[in-house]
Order: C-alpha cells, then sequence, then structure tokens
C-alpha cells in the first residue's frame, strides 16, 4: 500500500511539473530513479537504456548495496561503466520506477568492484578474527541390551582435540565391551601442525598411515605433503554392502573391536564406512554378524572394503616421509603395552599420472622387517573407475604372511550400474572369526539396473575362499515401478558354506502412504521352515524427527511368537539421537545410541555439528543471541546467551555462513554473510562479524510553511541510502546512523532543497507511525 501511495502521488506530482519530469528516460540518458525489490523501497540509483530497448543497466554501486546478480552485458553512460541485470525490472515511465520480485537465489554472495575490468567481482572482505584455543570432544556411542539373556553390548568411538598456538592435540579412538569382554584401539595420540613455509602437515606421536591399500602403526614423526596445494581430489565414498536374511541387528567389527550395532531390514543394506569411525590397524577388514529379532545369530561373514586413492591431477604428486616405531601394534589386545623394539623409516608417494591416472608407492624398513606396496587408480571416463594394488610384508621372525592383491572396477550410470573384484591378503588371526594365519582371497560382483517399465533390480555376490568360516552368498533385490504413492520390493538371498550347507531367505515388502507417514508390511520365509510377518507405522514430525511402530508374527518349528516394537530418531543441528525397543515373550530388547560434538572455547561450552578432521571458526556476536548459524540453508549451530556457535571449517575454505535473518530483532542490523578464512590448518580462529543495533522508525517532516514535504522527496542521512518520502510527509528511515544532527532533503524533480535538524539529543524512533516525531525542513543556509 505504501508503494501504491507513493507511486500515485508522486505521478500526480510529474503531471504537475511535466518539464522538470519527461514522460521517458531518452537513449543512454541517466537518470535516477526509485528501485523497489519485493515491494520494499532500496533506493535511488542512476539508471541507463539502450537504444530502442526496455532492458535496464544500473551502476556497480547498485550491486555493491543489494548484491542482485547481473550479467555479463555492460554499456558505457556517460563514460561510467552499467550492467544489466539478470532479473527483469518491470518499468513506470510516469512514476520514474523499477520493480522486480527476487528469491534468496538471485542475490550474489561477492562484493562487487567498480575498477575491475567488465564489473568482475571480487571475493568479500573476510570479518575480522583472531587465534583463539579451544578444545573438542566428538562422541559417538551405543547401547544394546536384551533382558532374555541378561546381556549388554557397548560402542564408543570417541575423538578429543585442543586447539592452540602449536596446533591441535589430538586423542582418538574407538572400545567396546562385547559379550562382557572389554576391547579397545585408537588412531592417533600426538600433536599435528601446520608448517606454511614448507606446505607440510607435520604430526609427532602415535598415528596409523594408510596407503596403497595397506594399513601399518606408526610411533614417531610424520612429516607430509598439504592436499591443498595440488588442488582438491577426487574422493571415493567406501560403503559395506550386503544382503539380511532376516530382519534384525547387524554387528560391525574390525580389529576385535565392536564399532557399531544397527538395525536392518531384510535385504539388501549400504552403510557407509566413514560412519564407522576410525580403527588402528584396519587396512580394510570387516566382521559382520547379524542377528535376528530374538538375538540368535542368523550368519557372520568378512568383508573387505580397501582404500583407494585420490585422482591427482596430472603432475601433481603428495607424499610423506615418516620415522619411527613401527608395526602392528595398537591396545587392541587388553593391557598389552606397545613393542617397541622396531624402530624404522618410511614413505609414501603419490602422483598423478596424467588426466584419469594416479598411482601411489609405499616402502617402509624397520627392525623387524619391512613392506612395500603399489596402487593405481583410474577413472577413463565419468562413469567407470578401476582401482589395483599389491603389497609383500617381510619379517625377520616368524612366519611372513603371503602377499596380497586387489583389482576392483566400478560402472556406475544414471540407469545401470555394475562393480566386480577380487582381493587376495594375508589372515592375522585377529578377528571375530578365529583363523590360522594363512590366505583369504574372495571374489565379487554387484549389479544394478534403473528401468521405468520394470522398476529397479539389484544383485550382489561373493565368494570366499581360505579358513573353516569361508561362504558364498547370492541376493538380489526388485523394486517395482510405483504405483502412485505406493511401492513393492522383493528380495532373495542364498548363503552357501564350505560344507556344502545352505540356507536360503525369500521375502517381499508393500508400503503404502498414510496419512503423515506410511504404513509397511513385509513377508519373509526361510529354508528353516520358519515364516514371518510384519505390520510397522513409519512417521515423520519435521524435518528432525521420525518414528516407527510395529508389530511381528514368526511362525516356526518352536512354534509361534509375537513381538512388539518402536523406534525414534532424532537428528537435530547438534547431533544425532535414537532409540530401539522391542517386547517377545522372552523379553526386552532395547537399543540406544547418540552422537554429537562439544566445544569449551573463550569460557563458553558449544555444541555443533561434527567435523572431522577440520579446523575450527568461533563465531562472536554479542548482540546476536539464540539465532541459528546457517550453512547453504542448513543449521550449523545456534549462538548462546553470550552471542557465541563454533563451526567447523577446512583450511583454506571461505565458507560463507549466515546469521537466520527472521530470528534477529528488527534493530539489529548485521552483514549478509559472515565469510571468513582459517589460514592455519588445525587451528581454532575467532570470528568476530559486524552486528550492530541500529536506529529505524517512523518521522514526518513539514516546510517552513506548515506544508507537508512532497510525496517523491529524498531524505539523504550521512552514511546511509536516501529514504523515499511517502503521503503526509511520513519517511521510514531503515537506519539513522549514530551521531546524526542534520539530513538532506532533495524535493522531487530537484527543484528545490531543504534541511532538518535533529537537535542536540539523541533521537530515537518509533516503529509506529502513530507516535512517529515532526520535524521541520528549513531552507538552506546561504554559507
Amino acid at each position: 500500500m505504501a508503494m501504491a501511495a507513493f507511486g500515485g502521488s508522486l505521478g500526480a506530482f510529474a503531471q504537475a511539473n511535466e518539464t522538470s519530469f519527461p514522460g521517458g528516460i531518452r537513449s543512454h540518458e541517466v537518470m535516477e530513479r526509485s528501485i523497489y525489490i519485493n515491494r520494499r523501497p532500496v533506493g535511488v540509483f542512476p539508471v541507463c537504456t539502450k537504444p530502442g530497448s526496455s532492458q535496464v543497466f544500473l551502476p556497480g554501486s547498485f550491486y555493491r548495496t543489494v548484491m542482485l546478480k547481473r550479467s555479463g552485458e555492460t554499456i558505457d553512460c556517460e563514460g561510467t561503466p552499467f550492467a544489466r541485470p539478470r532479473l527483469d525490472f518491470e518499468r513506470d515511465d510516469g512514476r520514474l520506477l523499477l520493480s522486480v520480485t527476487a528469491t534468496p537465489e538471485d542475490y550474489t554472495d561477492e562484493v562487487e568492484d567498480d575498477a575491475a575490468r567488465g564489473g568482475a567481482a571480487v571475493p568479500a572482505r573476510p570479518v575480522p578474527s583472531a587465534a583463539t584455543t579451544a578444545t573438542v570432544l566428538q562422541h559417538d556411542l551405543g547401547l544394546w541390551a536384551s533382558s532374555s539373556n541378561r546381556s549388554a553390548n557397548l560402542s564408543a568411538s570417541l575423538q578429543a582435540s585442543h586447539y592452540n598456538d602449536l596446533g591441535r592435540l589430538e586423542a582418538s579412538g574407538s572400545f567396546s565391551v562385547d559379550s562382557g569382554r572389554l576391547r579397545g584401539t585408537f588412531s592417533n595420540l600426538g600433536l599435528q601442525r601446520y608448517i606454511p613455509e614448507w606446505q607440510a602437515n607435520l604430526a609427532i606421536g602415535a598415528r596409523t598411515v594408510n596407503a596403497a591399500q595397506q594399513s601399518l602403526s606408526l610411533y614417531g614423526v610424520l612429516l607430509e605433503s598439504d592436499d591443498l596445494a595440488v588442488g582438491a581430489p577426487l574422493r571415493v565414498e567406501r560403503v559395506l554392502e550386503g544382503f539380511a536374511d532376516v530382519p534384525g541387528k547387524l554387528s560391525i567389527h574390525a580389529g576385535g573391536v565392536l564399532l557399531r550395532e544397527v538395525p536392518v531390514p531384510a535385504g539388501r543394506f549400504s552403510i557407509p564406512v566413514s560412519s564407522l569411525g576410525s580403527v588402528r590397524n584396519n587396512s580394510g577388514d570387516f566382521t559382520l554378524t547379524l542377528h535376528d529379532a530374538s538375538g540368535t545369530v542368523v550368519r557372520r561373514w568378512n568383508i573387505f572394503v580397501p582404500y583407494q586413492s585420490n585422482l591427482l591431477r596430472a603432475g601433481d604428486s603428495t607424499w610423506k616421509v615418516f620415522a619411527g616405531q613401527m608395526g602392528r601394534t595398537g591396545l587392541a589386545r587388553a593391557r598389552q603395552a606397545p613393542d617397541l623394539s622396531s624402530p624404522g623409516v618410511g614413505a609414501v608417494y603419490q602422483r598423478g599420472l596424467n588426466a584419469s591416472t594416479t598411482a601411489e608407492w609405499l616402502a617402509s624398513l624397520a627392525r623387524d622387517g619391512g613392506r612395500v606396496g603399489m596402487s593405481l587408480y583410474h577413472v577413463p571416463v565419468s562413469w567407470m573407475s578401476v582401482s589395483a594394488a599389491a603389497g609383500k610384508v617381510w619379517r625377520r621372525k616368524g612366519e611372513s604372511p603371503p602377499a596380497s592383491f586387489t583389482l576392483e572396477a566400478d560402472f556406475r550410470g544414471e540407469t545401470l550400474g555394475a562393480g566386480m573384484g577380487v582381493s587376495s591378503r594375508g589372515c592375522e588371526g585377529d578377528s571375530v572369526i578365529r583363523r590360522q594365519p594363512g590366505r583369504c582371497t574372495s571374489a565379487w560382483v554387484r549389479a544394478r539396473a534403473s528401468l521405468d517399465a520394470l522398476g529397479t533390480v539389484s544383485a550382489f555376490a561373493e565368494q570366499s575362499l581360505g579358513g573353516p568360516g569361508d561362504t558364498s552368498s547370492q541376493g538380489i533385490g526388485w523394486d517395482l515401478p510405483a504405483f502412485g504413492r505406493s511401492s513393492v520390493s522383493l528380495y532373495a538371498n542364498r548363503t552357501t558354506s564350505r560344507r556344502g550347507e545352505g540356507r536360503y531367505s525369500v521375502g517381499a515388502t508393500l508400503t503404502v502412504p498414510l496419512d503423515r507417514g506410511s504404513v509397511r508390511s513385509a513377508m519373509r520365509h526361510n529354508s528353516s521352515g520358519s515364516s514371518m510377518a510384519s505390520t510397522t507405522y513409519l512417521g515423520q514430525r519435521g524435518a528432525d524427527l521420525s518414528y516407527a511402530l510395529g508389530a511381528q508374527t514368526q511362525i516356526g518349528a518352536g512354534g509361534r511368537s509375537n513381538q512388539l516394537s518402536g523406534s525414534v530418531q532424532y537428528t537435530p543441528w547438534f547431533g544425532a539421537y535414537g532409540a530401539n525397543l522391542q517386547f517377545d515373550r522372552r523379553g526386552a530388547f532395547l537399543g540406544l545410541n547418540e552422537s554429537g560434538t562439544l566445544v569449551w572455547t573463550e569460557g563458553q561450552l558449544l555444541v555443533t555439528r561434527a567435523g572431522g578432521d577440520d579446523s575450527l571458526a568461533v563465531i562472536r556476536a554479542p548482540e546476536a543471541r539464540g539465532v541459528k548459524v546457517e550453512r547453504s540453508g542448513q543449521p550449523q549451530a545456534v549462538t548462546n546467551d553470550h552471542g557465541y556457535a563454533a563451526v567447523f571449517v577446512g583450511r583454506g575454505e571461505q565458507p560463507e555462513l549466515k546469521l537466520a535473518a527472521s530470528e534477529l530483532g528488527e534493530d539489529i542490523k548485521v552483514g549478509t554473510h559472515i565469510v571468513g578464512k582459517v589460514e592455519r590448518r588445525w587451528s581454532a580462529a575467532l570470528w568476530m562479524p559486524e552486528v550492530r543495533r541500529v536506529n529505524r522508525g517512523w518521522m514526518r517532516l513539514a516546510l517552513a510553511s506548515g506544508v507537508a514535504v512532497p510525496p517523491g522527496s529524498l531524505v539523504h542521512l550521512a552514511g546511509a541510502e536516501p529514504s523515499v518520502v511517502l503521503d503526509d510527509g511520513e519517511v521510514f528511515i531503515e537506519e539513522l546512523p549514530q551521531g546524526t544532527s542534520h539530513a538532506q532533503v532533495l524535493l522531487p524533480g530537484n527543484v528545490a532543497r531543504c534541511d532538518v535538524k535533529f537537535g542536540g539529543a539523541a533521537l530515537e524512533l518509533k516503529s509506529s507511525s502513530v507516535d512517529m516525531p515532526d520535524f521541520i525542513c528549513t531552507p538552506p543556509s546561504k554559507d
């Protein structure tokens, strides 16, 4: 309504002064216009047009102030470059108005530089920052308990870090209580520091070195090149894939340590390795144990997921050199002290052979033996990758494990995908499945096809050789084309042991939408003659909370059994929390898990999202309390009662964080983005964005004769954009700078000017136009 009132009044005033307000802008003539975005005035700016065109061109001052995106087209108007915005403005020549509707995607996160050629953009100036200290604890805990056999399993992954001037002190690892046995291992312990003069990272203490699909422990010193110096490499997500014979619980072990226990449905599953935490001395061997709803072990098998090299650019290289105690000595053996009798040295070198191939070499020599290894990663086209590795370990005393090799190919496309591989390596006998040292060989193949007419079909097969626990397994799943919002999935899998014993399982799942959630019905039958049927309601409340309630009936040799179950998952910005509960005639089964991050810095205890191997930015904005800190629209943290928040960032990264505007008070002003940079890796920086209180509100202006200042007049305040006068002399001031004592008013058409004096007392504007202050605009003095 304010815009309409302003437009109508200004139009009438223009008709009475036709010589001052021509009907439109002449070709290549610059004229000031009032610009509205989303029905709000953003200021008065000079505007230029091409001859015979309705397109408008705006100067750099407009883009610096409003930060709308602009196209690459520019023209020269009166010796000044003007750029065309990406959005098409609506012109009202009779009222000298430009208006447009914009969305958040139409704004840029960069500051425009008039001096740059062609109006190019330069990065925004980072917020003021200073080095600080911080202590961080990232935690992931899980508890599974059963009243039927009075057992409980506990798993934990912890990473404690302290950022200071030296770098980062870190202690991380995993431990578990599994079937009454306490086992633990650590991955890193010591100091990490970035050395900018060398563009290298220094680590002192206990580390795990993974290279050429091998893993070794190091107690000593490691110096490595900085990955950022060679650009961002292509990283591959490692996943555990397989088929579950029955719905139940999947236990994941590595190096004898229970990493995670997760509920899984019957059929295919895929679990990212990154979600399991890091384990010392683990080069990719995992042991999976599937339990049914009663807690009985259905199947136990091994999976090998090798590390893969990062794809470097052609000619780029990375390196590592290290010295100290080497071997497979960790804390996985209860109360076993590290054996420090085998000092040695080693090196790793990685190089981009061409744009699609990267090779990596590993060599180490210690008192009790040595090792060599090589891996190759090849991505000839975007939909295909091939990796290969080979390695050998020698021991001066005792039997040396056999040489290892791995070959894997992966094909990925929008509709078709496949993967296959073979691996052979030494079995050390330290997994849950007890084996004598020897060779373990396995081959696998997986495929996926997504066709509109047939739905999605996926298949998986694996054959392992060597050892009494070796098996072969095959599985297939078929997600039929959806009909409406309903879907049907079918699956079947078969497992055969080395002795020839086999078992199979087949099943189907139907999902039907209902109210705010869906109902899922599942049926299964296996080779033992047992059958199962279940119905589960899956619900969602907002983006953070999901839950499930279900009932299950199982018929087998022991008769019929019923089970009730429920689960809830809560994933807010500061962590993840889950609970699973099951009841049957034998008792109750409970599973709990939680993860999150605590930060102690600047005398504040903060919570934030998990960050991994990153640096830390501590935001201090005392004027903005209890406000979300967003990154790409996703909340990362919330400022506490003192205005502090913590966010993980990578070194060299320049993230664009925002304080949620909807949660800021009307008297608070903050920059569009909080743009900062952490120069040193493994350090903490204190960011202090400009957040200040502003004096904004309504006032009424009148001429010395008592007549209201004409609509369309512009009020100029020092250091602020002009404000437009509406009917009855009313004007809304977006920001009254502190210490302001006067303002200059420009009447429409530049027919006259006058000055407003506010007096010596501090002026407090009102958000309501009912009690706005009145001021007189007098002709300027001739001094």
